[in-house]
């Protein structure tokens, strides 16, 4: 005879979910709102040069002496970085909504917030960057290690891991240690790295407490786990092995995904 109490709750757990859907970022609503926010980072941060150089050509600063250089240093080192901030915290925002959405740990979500605090200090410390001299090859090496794999976080989302959410198996699969160990090993990394950090929490905020805390941690997780020209190799293999460890998981989801269908 059939289950009736077990096709009750599979079809009241798919008339939630799919009411759940409308409202939260699946797969496809996620691919969306990465590709505008990070094409609008993008556009920001490497075309905001050209705007800002129309704006100065077409506008009569030229009638009083040195009224272009100062506009040319308020469009790139004032506007340019708020705008740049909004932008990436659009796309750190989707992501973390994202990874709350698969019920995945929510320290992925602080780990990510993390590591683009790390890469946008990254950016911030790159200074021809705002003065509209940017050199892509000097920019790819100015960023740290784990921007490679930031990225790759980013793009494994993408698949439709949700697909794993079915009454039979509960919540998609966590990531394992595998990948667990290597983003532990890059936040650490993140967190040592961001050296302006502890000022800026005092400029802004006027919280020494906290900063000398976070100095201290700094110093504490300084040497090997330093992510800079002088350490480069340890933190790139790290990289590396967490973007195989979602090489990994993507290759478990197509299991997982096939065993349900």
């Amino acid at each position: 005879m059939p289950n009736l109490d077990l096709e009750y709750k599979c079809i009241n757990y798919v008339h939630k979910r799919q009411i759940y859907t409308v409202q939260v970022m699946f797969a496809g609503r996620y691919m969306w709102w990465l590709l505008t926010s990070a094409a609008i980072f993008l556009i920001i941060l490497l075309g905001f040069d050209a705007a800002a150089w129309f704006i100065v050509s077409t506008s009569n600063c030229a009638s009083r002496e040195g009224s272009c250089y100062i506009l040319s240093v308020w469009l790139l080192a004032d506007i340019k970085p708020q705008l740049s901030i909004a932008a990436g915290a659009i796309v750190v925002a989707v992501v973390m909504i994202r990874v709350v959405y698969l019920r995945f740990n929510p320290l992925w979500a602080l780990a990510f917030l993390i590591w683009a605090v790390g890469m946008g200090l990254a950016l911030g410390d790159y200074v021809p960057l705002w003065h509209g001299e940017t050199v892509m090859a000097d920019l790819l090496l100015a960023m740290p290690p784990y921007s490679w794999a930031a990225l790759a976080f980013c793009l494994f989302l993408c698949f439709p891991l949700e697909e794993e959410d079915m009454p039979e198996t509960g919540n998609a699969a966590p990531l394992g240690w595998f990948a667990s160990v290597p983003a532990l090993v890059m936040t650490a990394q993140a967190a040592t790295g961001a050296s302006s950090l502890p000022q800026i929490i005092v400029d802004q905020t006027g919280m020494v407490g906290i900063a000398q805390g976070l100095l201290k941690f700094q110093h504490a997780l300084a040497g090997p786990l330093k992510a800079d020209g002088s350490s480069y190799i340890v933190p790139m293999i790290v990289a590396v092995a967490f973007v195989l460890s979602l090489g990994v998981r993507i290759y478990q989801h197509e299991q997982l995904v096939g065993n349900l269908s």
